[in-house]
């Protein structure tokens, strides 16, 4: 009989990196609530429930950035848009996967609309993912203590 689920450690490796992402969220929106003067679409509460891709949008918009007046909260925002940019196409691929074939290995597999886009969601690509989550965390919590 196939298998149909993964082992215990490619769900809990799956499972860290999902709570990763959470947490890389929430680090940007709750730091978001302590730099002075950002502009109204910039608050945790507007950006509060929109996607990661979004809150990266929103973070690096040009015209939200030109109503910031200092300049280092300007490049931490940059900053953390692009880990929250980086972080987006992670969530997406797990997101948007399939089970592989009950032929295969079982894990997630994302078969993309765009051919050459595609990601097979295997335990090297979570430790790759969850290795570049943990480093953006430092980053941002490093530039938080420095903006802050």
């Amino acid at each position: 009989m196939t298998r149909m689920f993964p082992d215990d450690a490619y769900l809990s490796k799956l499972g860290r990196l999902t709570y990763s992402l959470a947490l890389l969220e929430s680090t940007v929106l709750a730091h978001l609530d302590r730099l002075p003067g950002l502009p109204p679409a910039l608050t945790p509460r507007k950006l509060a429930g929109k996607t990661l891709e979004a809150i990266a949008r929103a973070v690096t918009d040009p015209a939200h950035l030109a109503k910031v007046t200092d300049a280092t909260t300007r490049v931490h925002l940059d900053a953390a848009g692009e880990e929250l940019a980086a972080a987006a196409r992670a969530a997406h691929a797990v997101a948007r996967a399939r089970p592989a074939r009950l032929d295969e290995s079982p894990r997630l597999y994302r078969d993309p609309d765009h051919p050459g886009a595609d990601t097979d969601i295997t335990t090297t690509w979570l430790d790759h993912t969850q290795d570049r989550l943990d480093d953006a965390l430092r980053r941002l919590g490093a530039a938080q203590r420095t903006a802050a």
